[in-house]
């Protein structure tokens, strides 16, 4: 029988853990941010699957003023917000949500769905994602019509870019043709408690009516 010894034993466990660790990190890391690195890895392919599952329950109510995937009034603090809750929220999306907007003629009401998928610091990370979103809406089959799309890149300047999509091809013209996909990467600022101006970045998907 061989014998048991504990420090033997814990370093055996240490190593295992060491071992394993970037192993759990790679588990733990969002699909997001890695579905053009891995798109063929079992959880990724999952992922994008239900990404574009999602991506034509909203295109396809888009003519509804997504009424169909619209939910109750979100509050706020027991008031109620210009935001309602929906049923079609993209997969790690940390909000998602339909919305108003006043467009820039002061007469045009726009009925806008909202998905944020990063709000934070880390200028990188924002990237990735804003480039893995653009990634899979160009690899998203529509159900509703053919999309083509364009990029504004002002990051030398301001660190924002947008690409933006509009349908060219759809079964049905009218009820489509000025639906707008915008996947937007921009550029804000917050103060620390000790009140030092810090730059945020946040990744937005908005979904709406194309106003000229």
């Amino acid at each position: 029988m061989q014998k048991f010894e504990p420090m033997t034993h814990t370093r055996n466990l240490l190593w295992a853990a060491c071992l394993l660790f970037p192993l759990s990190l790679m588990a733990q890391e969002p699909a997001l941010n890695r579905v053009q690195a891995m798109p063929d890895a079992d959880d990724t392919e999952l992922f994008i699957k239900e990404f574009h599952r999602v991506m034509n329950l909203i295109a396809n109510d888009f003519p509804n003023d997504f009424k169909n995937i619209k939910g109750p009034v979100i509050m706020d603090d027991g008031e109620a917000t210009s935001n309602f809750s929906t049923s079609a929220a993209l997969p790690e999306a940390s909000e998602a949500y339909i919305t108003t907007r006043l467009e820039a003629d002061f007469s045009t009401v726009n009925t806008v769905y909202v998905a944020v998928f990063f709000d934070g610091i880390d200028g990188e990370t924002a990237d990735v994602i804003y480039s893995n979103l653009v990634w899979l809406i160009n690899n998203c089959s529509f159900e509703c019509c053919n999309m083509v799309y364009d990029e504004l890149d002002d990051s030398a300047d301001s660190g924002a870019k947008t690409t933006f999509y509009l349908p060219y091809d759809s079964n049905n013209t009218e009820a489509y043709e000025n639906m707008l996909f915008e996947v937007r990467l921009f550029k804000s600022f917050d103060l620390t408690d000790d009140l030092e101006l810090i730059d945020t970045w946040m990744v937005v998907l908005n979904v709406s009516t194309f106003v000229e």
